[in-house]
C-alpha cells in the first residue's frame, strides 16, 4: 500500500471512529477495533489523527480515555495554531533582518582605505557544492567553524559531513561545530556528533542559532543563498573582513551554547531523575515499549493483574501520555530502552499482536 492510500485509509477509519465517539458515550477503542476488524496500530494512528485535528481530547473520566469535541471548536483551535505559526515565522524573519542589520551596521564599517575587494561565487548545484567543499577542506591549514541552523540533514548528507570532518581532523585541522539542539535528538545526527567529538572536534548545542554558516581559516565564509532553504546552494565569500564579521557572530553563539557532553549528561538526567521512575516502573516502561503483554509483564514482576493495571495507570500519568503506544514512543524519545539488566519481552508469545 502506498503512502497516499495509507493516509486515505487512516482518515476514513478516523471518521468512523469519530462518529462512534459522538454517538456512543461508553465507546472504547478496543470495542471499535473488534467491530471494524482493524489492528491496534491502525486504531492508534486514527486516534493520533483525531487528536491532531482536535476532534478528540484526552479525558481520564471517560471510559474510552477521550472526549469528542465539536468540529467548530476544533477548527477554532487549528486557526489559532496557524496564527501562532505565522507569528513565529514573523519573529524569525525579524531576527534574520536584525542579523543582516548587525552585519551591515556593526561589523561592516571598515575604513575606505582598508577596504579590500570581495570575491563572491554562487554555487547552486549539489554536485558543485560537494566538489567545492572537498577542495576547500583540502586547502585548509588552520580551522573550520560550522554553524548548522537548518532542518534535520539526511543520512546521506550526514555521511558526507562525517567524511569531510574526518579528513580535516586527520590533518590536524581545528573543527568547531554548532548545531541546534532539536536535530541532535535524531539518531543518525546524534551518532555523527558523537563520532566527530571522539575524533577531536569541539561540538556544542544551542536552542537557537541565527543562521547557517561555515567559516574556513577566517578567509572564506559560506552562507546559504536562501536562509529558509540552506541546501539550495551557497554564496562563497572570499574576504577576511567579511569572514571576521561572521566569526564574531559564531563566537557569540558559541559562548551561549552547551558542550555536547554536558548536553548528553543533562538529557540522561532528565530521562530518569526528572520523571523519578522507580526501577519497577522503568522495567514496566521498557517492556511496554517492546510490546510485552500485560500477562507477561505481571508474570515477570510477580504481581497480580490488578496491581499491574494500577502500576501502568500511574506510569502513564508520570509520562503524561494516554496509551501504551504513546508510552512506548515517550520511552524511546527519552532513550530509556537500554535494559541495564532488565530483560525485554520474554518470547514472541509474550508480545502483543497488532490487534490485541
Amino acid at each position: 500500500m502506498n503512502n497516499t492510500s495509507h493516509i486515505a485509509t487512516t482518515d476514513d477509519l478516523a471518521r468512523r471512529l469519530y462518529r462512534m465517539a459522538r454517538i456512543q458515550a461508553g465507546w472504547s477503542p478496543i470495542e471499535f477495533a473488534g467491530e471494524a476488524a482493524v489492528s491496534g496500530q491502525e486504531i492508534e494512528e486514527s486516534l493520533e489523527r483525531l487528536e491532531q485535528l482536535g476532534l478528540l481530547r484526552p479525558c481520564r473520566r471517560s471510559p474510552s480515555g477521550y472526549r469528542a469535541m465539536d468540529p467548530r471548536r476544533a477548527l477554532d483551535r487549528l486557526l489559532h495554531m496557524e496564527l501562532a505559526q505565522i507569528d513565529h515565522y514573523r519573529r524569525h524573519v525579524t531576527s534574520t533582518h536584525n542579523a543582516i542589520r548587525m552585519l551591515t551596521e556593526d561589523f561592516s564599517g571598515f575604513d575606505e582605505d582598508r577596504r579590500q575587494a570581495v570575491r563572491v561565487e554562487i554555487i547552486r548545484d549539489p554536485a558543485e557544492v560537494d566538489a567545492f567543499l572537498h577542495d576547500a577542506i583540502a586547502l585548509l591549514h588552520g580551522h573550520e567553524y560550522l554553524m548548522y541552523q537548518g532542518a534535520t540533514p539526511s543520512v546521506e548528507l550526514v555521511d558526507e559531513m562525517l567524511l569531510r570532518d574526518c579528513h580535516a581532523l586527520g590533518r590536524g585541522i581545528q573543527v568547531k561545530a554548532l548545531h541546534v539542539r532539536h536535530i541532535a535528538e535524531v539518531q543518525h545526527v546524534r551518532d555523527y556528533l558523537i563520532d566527530v567529538r571522539h575524533r577531536g572536534a569541539d561540538v556544542r548545542l544551542a536552542d537557537w542559532l541565527p543562521l547557517h554558516l561555515m567559516i574556513l581559516d577566517d578567509a572564506l565564509a559560506l552562507i546559504p543563498i536562501d536562509p529558509e532553504g540552506p541546501l539550495a546552494g551557497f554564496l562563497a565569500v572570499f574576504s577576511r573582513e567579511v569572514a571576521r564579521s561572521y566569526r564574531a557572530i559564531f563566537d557569540f553563539s558559541w559562548l551561549a551554547a552547551v558542550p555536547l557532553d554536558a548536553a548528553q549528561a543533562a538529557d540522561e538526567t532528565v530521562g530518569v531523575e526528572k520523571l523519578q521512575l522507580t526501577p519497577q516502573e522503568l522495567a514496566i516502561a521498557r517492556m511496554l515499549a517492546t510490546g510485552t503483554t500485560n500477562h507477561a509483564i505481571a508474570r515477570h514482576l510477580g504481581v497480580s493483574a490488578r496491581t499491574l493495571s494500577r502500576l501502568i495507570t500511574t506510569l502513564l500519568e508520570r509520562l503524561q501520555v494516554q496509551t501504551r503506544f504513546q508510552a512506548g514512543m515517550k520511552i524511546a524519545q527519552l532513550d530509556l530502552l537500554t535494559t541495564n539488566g532488565i530483560p525485554p519481552a520474554e518470547s514472541a508469545a509474550g508480545r502483543r499482536s497488532p490487534g490485541e
